[in-house]
């Protein structure tokens, strides 16, 4: 998983832990989802007199959540929305700057929810511990319906990628390929592991006490096998003839499983038993107050890929 990605998770996951106990985090500033970040603050988006201003919301994650279970958040819910139209698919994309479809955080109360999404700057180039990032999260809705979204079962998605990988790592072995194909291998591997995020290099997901085994196998499964990256990475790949229709197909099916599968794993750790993954479209707000800002955030609309892999 790239580092957008992997912070999200880590914020979603933690953060349902602190909902829950309101025991302070020990991730920040020190894990390594947040290791090349200098400054990772929140804010409103909030859109006056036609113009979008930005107003400071909390300085870090740990103020954020404090002020997040003060404003009665209940749980938070990762969320990836598919690129709608693309003129290239996510999985070619995902290297790239706003490629591969947008992560969100849904957080929920009750009856309602905000929505985070985060900006990724350069801001210290020259940083001698190579804390180059300024991230920002901020809030395009609030108040708003929650996304009404649904996860596929994280022993469906095992399944199915224990049925994808070996035949992504034959593929990749085929065009000598080996260093690809060890790591669908190690992927494979860690969905039956016993302590499948030990040797990944974001282990310290594992300290969530949220996350059941099976989360961790496939957010161990994800990170050995995301090989979504920019030039020159697997999904930068081309073949000959038959060989590159079955390129994109095992890389697109791929890509699909294992998002669903960071959804999945990460939304384990919430209290809701309902709680989801996939973006459908919202309802309508069920209060005008909430309706201006609710309207603000762009259409969460997003095909059932999910469905696809299930054969419907």
């Amino acid at each position: 998983m790239n580092g957008p990605i992997v912070q999200a998770v880590a914020l979603t996951a933690f953060g349902n832990q602190y909902l829950r106990d309101g025991r302070p985090l020990d991730i920040w500033p020190g894990s390594k989802v947040f290791q090349f970040c200098k400054t990772v603050d929140f804010i409103d988006w909030v859109v006056r007199n036609e113009q979008r201003q930005e107003l400071p919301f909390a300085a870090d994650p740990q103020a954020w959540l404090q002020r997040l279970r003060g404003d009665d958040i209940r749980s938070l819910h990762l969320r990836h929305e598919p690129t709608p139209e693309p003129k290239f698919p996510d999985h070619k994309m995902a290297g790239m700057t706003g490629g591969g479809g947008r992560w969100l955080i849904e957080a929920r109360g009750t009856g309602w929810a905000d929505f985070w999404v985060a900006r990724w700057e350069v801001g210290h180039r020259d940083d001698p511990e190579r804390r180059i990032w300024d991230v920002t999260y901020g809030r395009i809705a609030k108040l708003g319906p929650s996304s009404g979204a649904e996860d596929l079962p994280m022993d469906r998605i095992s399944a199915s990628l224990a049925e994808l990988l070996p035949e992504i790592a034959l593929f990749a072995d085929k065009h000598h390929l080996g260093s690809y194909a060890a790591q669908f291998r190690r992927a494979a591997a860690a969905l039956a592991g016993p302590l499948p995020l030990a040797e990944t290099y974001h282990s310290d997901l594992a300290e969530c006490r949220l996350l059941p085994l099976p989360a961790q196998q496939l957010l161990a499964a994800a990170q050995f096998a995301w090989v979504f990256g920019g030039m020159g990475s697997w999904n930068d790949l081309g073949f000959d003839g038959d060989d590159q229709h079955r390129y994109d197909d095992l890389s697109e099916h791929l890509y699909m499983l294992l998002v669903a599968a960071i959804c999945s794993a990460t939304n384990a750790t919430s209290p809701s038993a309902s709680a989801k993954g996939v973006i459908v479209p919202p309802s309508a707000p069920s209060s005008p107050a909430a309706r201006p800002l609710a309207s603000k955030l762009p259409p969460l609309v997003g095909k059932p890929w999910w469905q696809r892999l299930l054969g419907r």
